[in-house]
């Protein structure tokens, strides 16, 4: 009878105590608070106003939390963000092979990929892609959005870069008449709450991604910004590349915005040091 009864104490000792451990450990994890959430501003024809210099998330203001607290944060107010896998061609596939090739023995970045041939390694700039997207990528930061009637503009941190999306009425210019170059050519419309960004006109030289996917001279983006409320930013891309990918690649983020008013400068610096195998580094350059 004592045995019982002491081994049942001891048992309620146990889930009492593991239900204090458990307790300790949801305190820990940010709860949506009244005050942390103001709502969105809006700009003075009555559409959202997306200006603010926005960050990753664990770069957000007022939460001293680990960045994967921030994501709970956030997916506790509004779901958690699907992110599809590319689905590649042949084309597509064989590229992406290619940049993460493991008989090389070259080093690699945290993604798998091979260094030394990614060329914003070499200070070849960025596409939106993996300006919009890619948090983790080295140097790729923040962005401030400066919206005006006609046009807004994105000031990129990475190397300054400067993006205009016209909403102004215009379209893309016809194919013949149009200029490829690293940002392409975007237009904007507002569907309701969300600012739809088209662009069409870009390079294929950079990466979409640290993992090493490419694109051709076709690819055609989507872009999607949504202000939630005051602090976040939802952020839609759709990729769509007939010749890279078998179906439209969606990818999404959440952005934070910052407690201060200045994008860093990050800069890419070559240095003395020259693209050491040119052609080995555009091997697969698409003139499609």
């Amino acid at each position: 009878m004592i045995n019982r009864f002491e081994t049942s104490i001891f048992l309620l000792l146990l889930v009492l105590s593991a239900a204090v451990v458990y307790a300790q450990t949801v305190q820990t994890v940010p709860k949506p608070r009244a005050d942390a959430v103001k709502p969105a501003l809006r700009a003075p024809d009555g559409k959202p106003d997306l200006s603010g210099v926005w960050g990753v998330v664990d770069r957000a203001p007022g939460i001293n939390t680990t960045a994967r607290e921030e994501s709970v944060f956030l997916e506790k107010l509004y779901g958690r963000l699907p992110n599809e896998q590319p689905s590649r061609t042949a084309w597509g596939e064989e590229r992406y092979l290619y940049n993460r090739d493991p008989r090389k023995s070259e080093g690699r970045d945290q993604f798998g990929a091979r260094e030394e041939l990614n060329p914003a390694e070499h200070c070849v700039p960025y596409g939106p892609s993996m300006l919009i997207i890619d948090n983790g990528a080295v140097g790729v930061g923040g962005y401030e959005i400066i919206q005006t009637p006609r046009r807004v503009l994105i000031f990129y941190e990475r190397d300054h870069t400067i993006r205009q999306i016209w909403t102004d009425g215009r379209g893309h210019p016809p194919q013949e008449e149009l200029e490829y170059s690293f940002m392409g050519h975007s237009i904007g419309r507002w569907d309701g709450n969300t600012l739809v960004v088209d662009t069409v006109g870009l390079r294929s030289e950079p990466w979409l991604d640290g993992a090493g996917n490419v694109s051709s001279k076709q690819l055609h983006l989507e872009e999607r910004y949504q202000r939630l409320d005051h602090d976040t930013l939802k952020v839609q891309l759709t990729l769509t590349d007939p010749i890279a990918f078998t179906k439209p690649w969606v990818r999404n983020t959440y952005r934070r915005l910052r407690n201060w008013d200045l994008v860093e400068d990050v800069r890419c610096w070559p240095g003395s040091e020259q693209l050491r195998n040119q052609e080995d580094l555009f091997h697969f350059r698409s003139d499609k």
